[in-house]
């Protein structure tokens, strides 16, 4: 439960992270930025629904999203947010979902 109230924490960390950062190329649509905001709302919203939850599919849902979320941290490259993303990750990895 220490994990998952620090992972909380962090999530809100990135989200308002994300939030308070922009850079956009209008041409190709939502920014990559606007992306990884996306996903840090998701992968916010999933943690949200796994600490109402703790469910075998909430959690790969939650790890799934960090995972996403980390992977687009690195397309986007932003150094503060592969940073974020990969504290995000590295809590919840080593997660055995199948054993709630």
């Amino acid at each position: 439960m220490k994990n998952l109230n620090l992972c909380l924490l962090l999530f809100v960390a990135i989200f308002s992270s994300v939030v308070l950062t922009s850079c956009s190329d209008e041409e190709e649509g939502k920014s990559c930025m606007e992306e990884l905001n996306d996903l840090a709302q998701l992968n916010y919203n999933k943690v949200l629904a796994f600490s109402n939850d703790p469910t075998p599919e909430n959690c790969n849902a939650m790890k799934k999203t960090a995972t996403d979320f980390f992977n687009k941290a690195k397309e986007c490259g932003d150094a503060d947010m592969i940073y974020a993303a990969e504290e995000n990750l590295r809590a919840i990895e080593d997660w055995d979902c199948d054993n709630l």
